[in-house]
């Protein structure tokens, strides 16, 4: 996830600046836990301190050899309601 780790490292997670994130979870789609299947695509769910709303996005990689982009962004409430959606480049 060097591409994702990038992306946080350039403050370029709708939502977020550079050294915000508190946490990030991982979701693996249970076919692609023990192989590489392509496209392969991700969701992480991320945390900012004092912050409890929820920052989610989608990422994707087309091949083996390309980089990770960004799909889909979003935040939601504690309850799981999506309070706003992310334009992605």
């Amino acid at each position: 996830m060097e591409g994702v780790a990038s992306l946080m490292d350039k403050g370029q997670l709708p939502g977020f600046s550079t050294g915000e994130i508190e946490g990030i979870s991982l979701s693996l789609p249970d076919l692609e836990k023990d192989c590489e299947v392509y496209p392969m695509s991700r969701n992480l769910t991320c945390t900012k301190n004092g912050d409890p709303t929820r920052y989610h996005y989608v990422v994707v990689q087309a091949s083996k050899d390309s980089a990770w982009m960004l799909r889909k962004a979003w935040r939601t409430a504690p309850d799981g309601s999506v309070v706003e959606e992310y334009p992605v480049p």
